[in-house]
């Protein structure tokens, strides 16, 4: 007695890597999976640019490292069993993508020293597709809410603690980060103390002018010599400070 199975089954193939539709920013990506058919000893796998390829299934596992396209590659998987019923084709879609935003801060400058607390920033951030979302770095600590960025612009207020600043923007597209890199920004709301002092009255008098920090310009001095006004008197910086 001969007995005949007729199989008309395909196979079935899962895969269990790359996700669909997953970007990377390396340039390949592990393909991996299963066949339910024990029949099955090889899957065939075709990529986006490639010459078709097969991988081998052992207790029905398979798995390969795939290279990938310049851009976007599609990664084909099919099986056939013994009598020859072939699996439908699974397709996953990987996108490599290995430029950062670029983010730039356009204001303020760096080194800036201000007497105003509130400080606004502005700057850019660029990628393909658009960024949308930004963070902002004060100090070393990420500010919110986030930065919105519309149409490659974003604009952001920040409180400034006294004295010396740091001020960084990051924004990610998922698998990289662009920086604007790191600007310093000042707050100085105390007024310089100032020291004067006049030399021995003979024909003419010297006076000096100190102070604890830096100045931008020379101070204005103002003469009264017995209630009468005598003016300004122009000064000359003689040195600075340290």
């Amino acid at each position: 007695m001969i007995t005949v199975t007729r199989d008309t089954t395909p196979p079935v193939v899962s895969l269990t890597s790359p996700a669909n539709n997953l970007t990377v920013n390396t340039g390949s990506v592990l393909l991996s999976g299963t066949v339910d058919d024990p029949t099955v000893s090889n899957v065939n796998v075709t990529v986006t640019g490639q010459a078709p390829q097969t991988v081998p299934v052992h207790g029905g596992s398979f798995s390969r490292s795939i290279n990938l396209g310049v851009t976007e590659t599609d990664i084909v998987v099919t099986a056939t069993d013994t009598v020859g019923n072939t699996s439908t084709a699974v397709t996953r879609t990987v996108t490599l993508d290995t430029d950062a935003p670029v983010v730039t801060i356009t204001s303020p400058e760096n080194g800036l020293v201000t007497d105003d607390a509130l400080l606004v920033v502005t700057g850019t951030v660029v990628d393909v597709p658009p960024i949308t979302e930004a963070t902002l770095y004060l100090n070393g600590v990420a500010q919110t809410p986030a930065v919105t960025v519309d149409s490659d612009n974003f604009t952001y207020s920040v409180t400034l603690p006294q004295e010396e600043n740091t001020i960084e923007v990051t924004a990610t597209d998922g698998v990289n980060t662009g920086s604007s890199g790191t600007i310093m920004v000042t707050l100085d709301t105390t007024s310089p103390t100032l020291t004067v002092g006049l030399s021995d009255p003979t024909e003419s008098v010297l006076i000096t002018i100190g102070s604890n920090e830096p100045l931008q310009s020379p101070p204005t001095v103002n003469v009264n010599i017995n209630g009468v006004d005598n003016g300004d008197v122009d000064m000359t910086l003689a040195g600075v400070n340290t």
